[in-house]
């Protein structure tokens, strides 16, 4: 698959703000899935890091916090190269 194919794929009626930076044949992709607006307790942010140890967020996805625009971001990466048209709807 390559890139340009990828950005077709993404015609969803969703409306979801999602960075797409492409590098050798791999596509690292981010969107904010939270924004935060009140201050929150230890215990939310040790979830976030369980949701990792025990697989909850995998093919290679995890999840990070932007303390500027208090968001919590989810990050994947997908290598296109060994990706079909298929699979990626299903990723």
């Amino acid at each position: 698959m390559t890139f340009q194919e990828l950005i077709q794929l993404n015609n969803a009626d969703a409306h979801i703000d999602i960075t797409f930076e492409y590098h050798n044949h791999h596509v690292y992709f981010f969107s904010p899935v939270m924004q935060i607006t009140k201050p929150l307790s230890g215990s939310f942010f040790s979830s976030l890091l369980q949701i990792h140890l025990f697989g909850i967020a995998k093919n290679h996805c995890w999840f990070g916090y932007d303390t500027t625009s208090q968001h919590v971001i989810l990050f994947c990466l997908i290598a296109l190269d060994i990706l079909t048209p298929d699979a990626a709807l299903k990723h």
